[in-house]
């Protein structure tokens, strides 16, 4: 078994074919990350299966998360899934209201549970948006009394109503509001 280390010369390009995690250096091939070194002697492929494998974040990529705070009429997230993976580390990213507000109260509050596109990763930070009819959120609790509230509308002027306190509030509701089990499969 043959360890790869960032950096490490593997060959030339004369020999093998550059596979996966492999960067071409002055016509060396070089590996760019920590794992097992695998050559294919037959299709003259070499590749380096990492140790750990990375999740990329990519705007375009969709994201569960859980808005944990606020600043301003922005949210902080913390992302829980991406892409339908779930995630064995943290993730924050920032959630943007879909239209000009003074207040954060009909998009999103802390707690909600959102469906979000990831737009950008200016800054070294990544941007949500939940604009659509398919992003929003997808599950809150009551600001009253803590009850799972019902929709009645969805989009950008959803309404909730609790059936425990009569409570209603508004919010940026996802299609999949109330549907969690059916969201995790889909996304």
């Amino acid at each position: 078994m043959e360890v790869a280390y960032p950096g490490r010369k593997l060959g030339v390009i004369e020999e093998f074919f550059p596979g996966e995690v492999i960067t071409v250096l002055d016509g060396n091939l070089v590996s760019s990350t920590l794992g097992i070194v695998e050559r294919d002697l037959r299709e003259r492929v070499i590749r380096v299966r990492p140790f750990k494998r990375y999740l990329n974040v990519k705007a375009g990529d969709e994201i569960l998360g859980r808005v944990i705070e606020m600043a301003g009429v922005f949210g902080v997230v913390k992302i829980e899934v991406l892409n339908g993976k779930i995630l064995d580390r943290e993730l924050t990213g920032v959630v943007y209201p879909t239209r000009r507000v003074s207040t954060y109260e009909f998009q999103y509050k802390p707690g909600d549970f959102i469906l979000a596109k990831v737009v950008s990763l200016a800054n070294r930070l990544i941007h949500l948006s939940i604009s659509g009819s398919r992003y929003g959120v997808v599950m809150c609790r009551c600001s009253s009394c803590g009850s799972l509230p019902e929709a009645r509308t969805k989009g950008k002027e959803g309404s909730l109503v609790c059936k425990s306190c009569g409570g209603r509030e508004r919010r940026k509701i996802s299609e999949f509001y109330g549907s969690l089990d059916r969201l995790i499969r889909l996304v």
